[in-house]
């Protein structure tokens, strides 16, 4: 009678759990955010970069970014330009290896096909070209991400420090190929309250004036993809 209970047991356990989503982690994520990323091999693109910022006077760039896997990016602008490379099309490990101690805050959403992640922003040396954040600046930000698990592409994420939100990215996709997506514009905004001027990004702003807000807006066109970028290309000077 024992044995009968166990397996009705077993029996019914089997048939709820085959009903249940599969396991999302942070591991999955990652793991699926490469995947989707990794068919593109390299890829050229024109990229409109706008921004306005309080203190900064720059007209409309146009700039083109080139880039290889794993990780070999080059820009190249005639004359200055200020260009947020956490605001291009660049591998998701970008960010993730920048992250600590990242947790699931939300399983997929079935309305909305979005996943999101938390974690503290731990910015090493070697990224400081990536993120332009001081070393005080790093001091105790935290950063969410939201993933969209239809297209496996990262949507945005935001920065903190504590409650305050310091930096909101969002990007809108498009699909140059079949199954790859890639960036087609990207909006980032920033706004720091006074008190908590010392977290901004280093921008180069005109001598004793402080932004506290601003917007940084890249559009992407005429993406070229899996060309074959020898990786020479990106041991040159900056043009």
């Amino acid at each position: 009678m024992r044995n009968l209970v166990r397996i009705l047991t077993a029996l019914v356990c089997s048939m709820y759990l085959s009903f249940l989503p599969a396991q999302t982690d942070v591991t999955s994520v990652r793991e699926k955010l490469n995947t989707q990323f990794n068919k593109t091999k390299d890829f050229s693109v024109d990229v409109q970069l706008s921004l306005k910022m309080t203190a900064i006077r720059m007209p409309q760039k146009k700039i083109r970014v080139f880039f290889k896997q794993p990780d070999h990016v080059k820009i190249e602008t005639n004359g200055f330009a200020m260009v947020p490379q956490y605001g291009l099309p660049l591998s998701p490990e970008t960010l993730f290896r920048a992250v600590s101690d990242m947790i699931l805050v939300t399983e997929p959403a079935p309305e909305d096909g979005t996943v999101r992640l938390m974690g503290d922003l731990q910015i090493r040396d070697e990224d400081r070209q990536i993120w332009n954040f001081s070393r005080k600046q790093r001091r105790a930000l935290s950063i969410e991400v939201t993933v969209n698990t239809r297209l496996w592409v990262i949507k945005g994420y935001e920065i903190f420090r504590g409650e305050d939100k310091l930096i909101h990215v969002q990007t809108r996709y498009t699909e140059p190929e079949n199954g790859i997506y890639l960036p087609e514009e990207t909006v980032i905004l920033i706004k720091v309250p006074e008190e908590l001027s010392d977290y901004q990004p280093d921008f180069p702003f005109e001598e004793g004036i402080s932004p506290q807000d601003g917007k940084v807006t890249l559009t992407f066109k005429n993406y070229r993809l899996n060309q074959g970028l020898d990786e020479s290309l990106f041991l040159e000077g900056p043009e």
